[in-house]
């Protein structure tokens, strides 16, 4: 069995086109563990690589997990526009617990 994240809130994701011991950071990333990992949190990939986040997207929701995507911009812009208030969401939300409450942090 694949271990998961464990209490991870979010788990982030800069899909590259890198080499990384001979596979691209999708194959890592799905293949080798987060597909067979037991789904625990949202996960947000960023990247301006369509057609392999399309890839990514489809083994990662396949495999249960709630996955969402931001398209990089302008620099560095896009991360405090976009991608820091969805990842802020995502840990909010993951901090409600089934009865309705928030979870608390002490």
């Amino acid at each position: 069995m694949i271990r998961s994240p464990g209490a991870a809130g979010v788990v982030a994701l800069a899909l590259v086109a890198a080499s990384v011991v001979g596979a691209c950071s999708r194959d890592v990333a799905i293949d080798d563990w987060l597909a067979r990992a037991e789904p625990c949190c949202p996960i947000v990939v960023h990247t301006t690589n369509r057609p392999a986040a399309d890839g990514m997207d489809l083994a990662l929701t396949d495999a249960g997990w709630q996955l969402e995507r931001i398209m990089p911009y302008e620099s560095c812009r896009w991360i405090a526009e976009a991608w820091l208030p969805l990842v802020r969401r995502l840990i909010v939300q993951s901090a409600v617990v089934e009865s309705g409450t928030v979870a608390s942090t002490r």
